[in-house]
């Protein structure tokens, strides 16, 4: 399957939230479809971060006080690839869902 590596400005992801991680990586993907795209899901399952990216992840939820980042994360979050480049993310194709778009 092919990948795309996107890199990431850690400081953009400032607290816990799956939801603005995938922004942030759709954004980093291809900004001009980002800004033109509304309603859109993604599938967890496609996509990868760095271990770096995880790390500062679970240092937000950890400082915010969230006892069940981990649960959250092996739930809804994407796999950690020790491979990748730090502050990168890989998505394969589906990740991107247009709205009304099922998995």
């Amino acid at each position: 399957m092919t990948k795309t590596i996107v890199k990431l400005d850690l400081e953009k992801i400032d607290s816990f939230s799956l939801a603005k991680l995938f922004d942030l990586i759709f954004e980093a993907a291809d900004a001009d479809a980002f800004k033109a795209t509304t309603g859109q899901r993604y599938d967890c399952t496609k996509c990868e971060v760095a271990k770096d990216v995880r790390a500062h992840l679970f240092e937000l939820a950890k400082a915010a006080g969230y006892a069940d980042y981990s649960m959250a994360w092996c739930c809804y979050g994407p796999k950690a690839n020790a491979e990748l480049p730090a502050s990168t993310a890989a998505i394969y194709p589906g990740f991107i869902l247009a709205a009304g778009q099922s998995v």
